[in-house]
């Protein structure tokens, strides 16, 4: 197949291909790396493209899928590796995915476009409109990832729960986990998991004898909430507080909540309590 393309077009064209999947892979992966150095790393791709028919080594094989690895290095190789082997690999597969899928569309679509390893070359609208709309995905994805991570880390993190039950009062060092999505089947609230030694005071002898086994469930005000997680699945017993209050970065917040709770303290890990982030929005309500 032989097609026309001017060397500005395909310069264009695949520099802003490269740039999307690199800035796909930095948020696929979660690297800070500078937008410069994905620029960087795309132009060099983009040069490639421009040379390989002009420079007759730079078509061989080997070489070609070499690329992808050099790109992947000049954006994202640092002395911190957390985090370099999923942006380097999340980057070679977007690639060898969206040369798929751009040899497939020519093919349907009869444009002329190839779509080989080392670049892209296009001529006439049609071919043009297909990447342009694969880099528009590729930033669409980038931008929706980036904000689910960052709704993510604006929901979780550490907090303050103070809890009040029979006018005595605990405050806990607790962590608002996303993970947590207990509610309370008959009350519909969002359940608070605390470890029993963290909340002893509040907890008065009924309350201790049912998570000792010694008496049913039955007793009045108690709340039973299943779960599953990693490691299995069970039952916790819970109250509600008269008053639950949320302190995060010196602002504080009351909302409803059964508190359940653990006989087994690793269950909240190195924090005393648990927050379910629906407690913030009813918090915010």
């Amino acid at each position: 197949m032989q097609i026309h393309v001017y060397f500005e077009q395909v310069l264009f064209d695949n520099l802003l291909m490269d740039f999307s999947l690199l800035l796909c892979a930095r948020v696929l992966s979660g690297r800070r790396q500078n937008l410069l150095r994905l620029l960087a790393a795309a132009a060099i791709g983009a040069i490639y493209a421009c040379l390989m028919p002009v420079i007759g080594f730079l078509d061989f094989l080997p070489l070609k899928l070499a690329l992808p690895c050099v790109m992947a290095l000049c954006a994202f190789a640092s002395k911190k590796q957390k985090g370099f082997w999923a942006a380097a690999l999340s980057f070679i597969g977007g690639t060898l995915l969206s040369g798929g899928v751009a040899f497939g569309l020519s093919y349907l679509l009869n444009a002329d476009m190839l779509a080989v390893p080392g670049g892209f070359f296009t001529s006439g609208s049609t071919a043009r409109s297909i990447i342009f709309g694969l880099s528009a995905t590729a930033l669409s994805v980038s931008g929706l990832l980036a904000l689910i991570k960052k709704r993510r880390r604006i929901i979780s993190g550490e907090a303050e729960l103070i809890v009040t039950i029979d006018n005595k009062t605990v405050r806990l060092h607790s962590f608002i986990d996303s993970g947590n999505c207990l509610k309370d089947a008959l009350s519909g609230l969002p359940v608070a998991i605390a470890g029993r030694d963290c909340v002893k005071q509040l907890l008065n002898d009924d309350m201790n004898r049912l998570l000792d086994g010694q008496i049913p469930a039955a007793l009045p005000g108690i709340h039973i909430i299943g779960y599953k997680s990693v490691g299995g699945e069970g039952v916790l017993y819970g109250i509600q507080p008269q008053q639950a209050r949320i302190i995060r970065n010196g602002r504080a917040y009351s909302s409803k909540c059964i508190l359940a709770i653990s006989k087994n303290q690793s269950f909240c890990g190195e924090y005393e309590a648990i927050i379910n982030p629906d407690m913030l929005k009813e918090a915010a309500s």
